[in-house]
């Protein structure tokens, strides 16, 4: 089981899902893959309650529809953005348990990554082995 924050597991699918492009063994692919059908499945739930906070808390434009700013993000109502940040904030910050086990290092041996890459990784990867 790997125990990650969303926020954790919103930043890690990118490197992830670039890590499954990566030429690999047969074991490993399965390895990599299986882990991200693991954060797939979380995903549907982790969409689902950001869209609940954007109903609950964005701006409307009289027609009903969400009022979004020039880069297509939706507006948080000015009244409630205090409420809109400690909510999300609080989301970001749950933890979240996968049914999944940590990639050895090995996984990594193919791939080039920045250190930034690396840390995001840290939990996904067993880098005592």
């Amino acid at each position: 089981m790997i125990n990650v924050t969303v926020d954790k597991l919103l930043s890690v699918k990118s490197v992830l899902q670039e890590l499954a492009n990566t030429p690999m063994t047969a074991k490993h692919s399965f390895m990599v893959l299986r882990t991200l059908k693991a954060i797939d499945k979380e995903f549907e739930m982790i969409e689902t309650t950001q869209r609940n906070l954007i109903e609950k808390f964005a701006q409307r434009e009289e027609d009903g529809n969400f009022s979004s700013d020039e880069n297509g993000h939706y507006v948080i109502d000015k009244n409630h953005i205090e409420e809109y940040v400690a909510e999300m904030s609080q989301f970001l910050m749950t933890e979240i348990e996968l049914d999944t086990k940590p990639l050895p290092t090995a996984v990594l041996d193919k791939m080039e990554l920045t250190p930034n890459q690396v840390m995001q990784l840290e939990q996904f990867v067993d880098m005592d082995e």
